[in-house]
């Protein structure tokens, strides 16, 4: 292809056989097209010059196109340029089938609204399947009312049956909308929908091919593992499978951990006061979890027991993430103390409690703890509605008994009290 002959920077002088030459090139030009669409132009236009169909090419892309047509012909003069190279227009090439094509995509939109709506339709009065065949097709047009003879509407559809595969699909129609925008978004969604249905394929054949040994002609080889794994199918899998495993690690940390502080300590309230939160702060950090795990000698992860119990991420742990269930019976309690005497601690002082003390047979205990059978009686005194819930009532009490001995005194209330149940636990 050359570019023209006489041109500089201002207007172009051309030969006096130049309109003779031009349209020598033209019908050379259209010769080919008509080969490269298998009989028709406008398919051979829309598959080699206008796949976004614009309905023109210009300068760069024609070069670009003639280069890979192998057709030799001066561009400038072709597209009559003067100067400066401008687009090459269908209808200025093939004013017929340009026409042809602009009635009848000004009678899509008039009569179905688009093209696509026009193909559910075409579908919907077929098989359905998802495909148009030719036959039915140009039927549809005709019954439409579109007026046209056979060889247009096989003209029509020859342009819209791009891969010449004798049916169509209902993204080949998009390039009927004759409006730019929507048009647009229709193909963006359309190719987006093919690589999407492209990677969940090669997700599928990855898949399938981790799953054969290794020796296997099908089985996934090292030097295609990283391509497959930038898979948005396979990353997600992977990340997925990833915060399993992690959740399941955490989950088995969990374990370990809580059946040591039950076989150490008797309950887990009972080891958070006594080894975890020695200084009533109801709160745990990492260093202090970790300090604990080596002098109890845990064969525990502890970044991974970390992760589980500081369930929202606030970069602290609580006594009601570490000991749950507890925290729910303690905050139950810790709720009807407050609401009938004002603190836990002001049970301590009530009649009952004082007598309950001074009758107390132990000398040693007289005014300063109490047994744990004794305190459940004045709670029964008291109408502690939790006494009818066996489960509760071990649970407080044991939680209360620091060290386990079946005594329970003055600041293990007071504890109680420094505690400030969350919202939730609180909630009937």
């Amino acid at each position: 292809m050359t570019g023209g002959a006489g041109y500089g920077s201002g207007t172009t002088q051309w030969p006096a056989d130049a309109e003779e030459r031009r349209d020598q090139d033209r019908q050379m030009l259209t010769a080919i097209l008509t080969e490269r669409g298998a009989g028709s132009f406008l398919r051979g236009w829309h598959r080699e010059l206008d796949p976004d169909w614009t309905m023109e090419v210009n300068f760069v892309d024609f070069c670009k196109a003639a280069k890979r047509l192998n057709f030799a012909a001066n561009a400038f003069a072709l597209l009559r340029a003067d100067g400066l190279p401008r687009a090459l227009p269908l209808a200025e090439l093939a004013p017929r089938e340009a026409a042809l094509l602009e009635r009848f995509m000004a009678w899509v939109k008039a009569s179905f609204g688009g093209p696509m709506q026009l193909f559910e339709q075409c579908d919907a009065a077929g098989d359905g399947e998802g495909r148009v065949d030719s036959d039915h097709f140009i039927e549809f047009c005709k019954q439409g009312g579109f007026e046209a003879s056979d060889n247009e509407l096989m003209e029509i559809w020859q342009c819209c049956d791009l891969l010449d595969v004798g049916s169509v699909t209902r993204e080949r129609l998009i390039f009927l909308e004759s409006d730019r925008k929507i048009r647009d978004v229709e193909l963006f969604k359309a190719k987006m929908a093919r690589k999407d249905q492209k990677q969940r394929v090669m997700a599928s054949v990855y898949t399938e091919a981790c799953a054969k040994p290794s020796r296997h002609r099908l089985a996934q080889r090292p030097w295609q593992q990283q391509a497959f794994e930038c898979l948005p199918v396979i990353a997600c899998q992977k990340r997925s499978r990833q915060r399993r495993e992690a959740h399941e690690r955490g989950v088995q940390a969990q374990e370990l951990f809580l059946q040591h502080l039950r076989h150490s300590f008797g309950n887990e309230v009972r080891a958070w006061r006594r080894e975890l939160d020695t200084n009533n702060s109801f709160v745990l950090p990492l260093k202090e979890l970790r300090r604990y795990c080596r002098k109890a000698n845990l064969s525990v992860d502890s970044s991974e027991l970390w992760k589980f119990l500081d369930k929202d991420g606030n970069g602290s742990v609580t006594l009601e993430e570490v000991c749950s269930e507890a925290a729910d019976f303690l905050a139950s309690f810790h709720r009807w103390a407050h609401d009938n005497f004002g603190s836990c601690v002001a049970l301590w002082d009530t009649h009952a409690m004082a007598a309950a003390r001074q009758a107390s047979q132990e000398v040693w205990l007289v005014g300063k703890k109490m047994m744990v059978g004794t305190f459940a009686a004045c709670l029964k005194r008291l109408e502690w509605p939790g006494l009818n819930n066996l489960k509760l009532k071990s649970m407080l009490f044991a939680s209360l008994d620091q060290y386990g001995c079946g005594l329970i005194e003055r600041g293990d209330l007071e504890w109680l009290d420094a505690w400030q149940p969350p919202g939730y636990l609180c909630v009937d």
